[in-house]
């Protein structure tokens, strides 16, 4: 009899107990929705300037970030958003007039020039690409080049082949594989703006040492890592085709990267 008269007294508290607990989830979601929490901060505004009759709200793209300033002609920008963990503006200019693709919509995507720039939430690398001099000595360290030879097709690199596999054998030598290819510049004086020896990294699916003539039309098949600062970095894609005339292609993009940087 007295498990029967104490049992409806222990319901009583575990129902006020609930009770109490599911009130303070709802306060707790009540204050959630009266003050949400805040974003991450990349500390990089974007807006556009300068209107014209052709670009009424802006013709060009205002880039306030950590370590600088840009100012980019929409000419040149395919698209741009600034997002809770970076921000980023997609260029595309048309080689070798280096103009902006706007300019020129007729343009063999063959001779477009591809500029993917991100920059940082802070001042840190958390989101910089790799440097590509430093991958290559990573792999040459690692054994992973297979083979090194002067460029028979761009004059002034040397070029280091590495796949994904560590060894091979002759006859995976002999058949079709993906390889990387680092194009390392000859010139010392030739770097990218970390200081490095300039190196372009391209793709090739086919036989080891073969010419490359039949990839020059593939899409995107090689870049270079620009890291601009601690804040901003450039991703280069372009066809191989453009690599015929790289010496021009490189002193025509560090004037294009130093014309959109403001003082």
């Amino acid at each position: 009899m007295v498990l029967h008269t104490n049992l409806p007294i222990r319901v009583t508290k575990i129902i006020f107990f609930l009770i109490i607990i599911f009130s303070l989830q709802g306060c707790e979601e009540i204050l959630e929705k009266l003050k949400p929490k805040k974003k991450p901060n990349v500390n990089v505004q974007m807006h556009r300037i300068e209107p014209t009759e052709e670009h009424k709200t802006g013709s060009v793209l205002r880039v306030d970030y950590p370590l600088g300033k840009l100012k980019i002609s929409l000419d040149y920008l395919r698209r741009s958003k600034v997002g809770s963990e970076y921000a980023h503006a997609d260029l595309y200019i048309t080689w070798p007039e280096m103009v902006g693709y706007r300019k020129d919509y007729t343009s063999d995507e063959a001779r477009v020039l591809r500029l993917f720039t991100t920059f940082e939430k802070e001042k840190g690398t958390r989101l910089k690409g790799d440097d590509f001099y430093l991958r290559l000595q990573q792999r040459i360290e690692a054994g992973r080049i297979s083979y090194i030879r002067p460029s028979p097709q761009y004059e002034g690199f040397t070029e280091y082949w590495s796949t994904v596999l560590i060894k091979m054998t002759e006859e995976q030598r002999n058949k079709n594989t993906l390889w990387t290819i680092y194009y390392l510049v000859d010139d010392p004086k030739i770097t990218s703006p970390e200081g490095h020896r300039l190196v372009v990294r391209c793709s090739f699916f086919g036989t080891a040492l073969e010419p490359l003539v039949e990839q020059k039309l593939k899409n995107n098949t090689c870049k270079m890592q620009w890291n601009i600062d601690a804040s901003m970095s450039i991703e280069v894609g372009f066809y191989p085709l453009i690599l015929d005339d790289w010496r021009a292609m490189y002193h025509g993009l560090q004037v294009f990267i130093t014309n959109i940087r403001m003082e």
